[in-house]
């Protein structure tokens, strides 16, 4: 079956037709003409991989990885950097008018480091090998480095993994490592865990057995430093984790007076960073260890008016007063009803939104216009470059609900 790729989409894939039915391809450019093998056919679409490019594309490029297509941690290795930007961009316009129902322009997304990005990498283990399960399917493509990683990581890539050990997390704070390994405690898992080069923890069903070195990581954003604990969330990629931080402040505009409400506030980091911009700030986390994390960065930092609450967000929120402007960042599944319910109840002049997923951004983006908010400003930022993620932001402010245009 031969066709022309129209367009990507979310996730990765390129979109083309044939006969009328849509067909999603990974690995192909907007405007290649392609050969494919339809791999499943569902009634409004299907599923294929390329045989042949018939008619490449002039911004198509050899792979930096080897392991590209093999292994599902890639999507764009194939393309132009450049056009890779341009196509989230896109993409992120269509999402926020196919789910959301707004029609906005974004800009221009920043460049980054296209590779030697991330500081934090999941591997499994098998035949004493680490590595990545395969794009479809279970299998363990192994691993000698991975072209995404900060070169810190992949210097000490580990070899022959004791049989104990199944899966291997590695986080890199640009100065010191940390390994954190789940598995079956023995004799031979410790030993081999003694010889690692950096701090160590070992895991059995969850639970700390072994430690070697701090069980923490020191990481710099914006020239402050943060207490990241072993299961704390912390931005993969420290370069665009500052734009982040830094397009959050700008847009919040805080004030002397003002109480910031920081919901999923992780470690404490936007919570530090505003703290003496603003009368007050309330950061809510779930997560018992990234809340420890957050009270030491808020008392290292001497942010006396930041008070650090463990809990749900929606409920969290619904216990305060006078909030003015919140920050939001939450998990992949966007915000629970009860978030919405506590904006409701608040009511606050400014919302400043980020989202790693931009489908569950753009169904929020909807939900938030019927609450009574408006859309003023957006930006996509490459997070993960190379990858089909997307991290958004936008500022939402408050608007007379007579005025509301859907």
């Amino acid at each position: 079956m031969e066709f022309v790729i129209e367009k990507l989409v979310y996730g990765g894939a390129g979109l083309g037709r044939k006969e009328g039915k849509v067909y999603f391809v990974p690995f192909v450019i907007p405007g290649e003409r392609v050969e494919v093998e339809v791999l499943r056919e569902k009634k409004e679409y299907g599923e294929a991989k390329v045989l042949r490019v018939i008619e490449p594309s002039d911004k198509r490029i050899e792979p930096r990885c080897p392991l590209f297509t093999r292994c599902g941690g890639c999507d764009y290795q194939h393309m132009e950097y450049s056009l890779e930007l341009e196509w989230k961009r896109k993409i992120v316009e269509e999402t926020l008018l196919r789910i959301g129902k707004i029609e906005i322009e974004v800009p221009p997304i920043n460049p980054g480091k296209e590779y030697g990005y991330r500081n934090k990498v999941e591997w499994v283990v098998e035949n004493g090998r680490v590595g990545y399960h395969e794009r479809r399917g279970r299998k363990i493509i192994p691993v000698e480095r991975c072209e995404l990683l900060e070169e810190e990581i992949n210097k000490v890539i580990p070899e022959g993994v004791p049989e104990e050990v199944k899966r291997i997390t590695i986080r890199s704070s640009g100065k010191e490592i940390l390994f954190i390994c789940d598995g079956y405690m023995s004799s031979n898992f410790t030993r081999w865990a003694e010889e690692l080069p950096g701090n160590v923890i070992l895991l059995e069903q969850g639970k700390m057995r072994y430690r070697k070195g701090s069980p923490f990581l020191e990481m710099e954003l914006l020239g402050k430093r943060f207490q990241v604990s072993m299961s704390s969330f912390f931005q993969v990629n420290r370069e665009k984790a500052e734009e982040l931080f830094k397009t959050a402040i700008e847009w919040l505009e805080p004030e002397e007076d003002e109480r910031i409400v920081d919901a999923y506030c992780g470690v404490g980091v936007l919570s530090v960073l505003i703290s003496g911009m603003c009368g007050s700030v309330y950061g809510i986390e779930k997560d018992r260890f990234a809340v420890v994390d957050a009270r030491e960065n808020v008392r290292r930092h001497g942010a006396m008016n930041v008070i650090v609450m463990r809990g749900d967000a929606g409920r969290g929120m619904r216990g305060l007063r006078q909030v003015k402007k919140v920050f939001l960042d939450p998990p992949r599944e966007g915000l629970s009803s009860e978030v919405f319910d506590a904006i409701s109840y608040l009511s606050p002049s400014v919302l400043v939104y980020t989202s790693c997923n931009p489908s569950t951004f753009a169904r929020d983006v909807k939900k938030l216009y019927e609450t009574g908010y408006r859309l003023d400003k957006i930006k996509a930022i490459d997070m993960f470059p190379r990858t089909h993620h997307i991290e958004v932001i936008g500022r939402f402010v408050r608007q007379d609900v007579d005025n509301l245009d859907f």
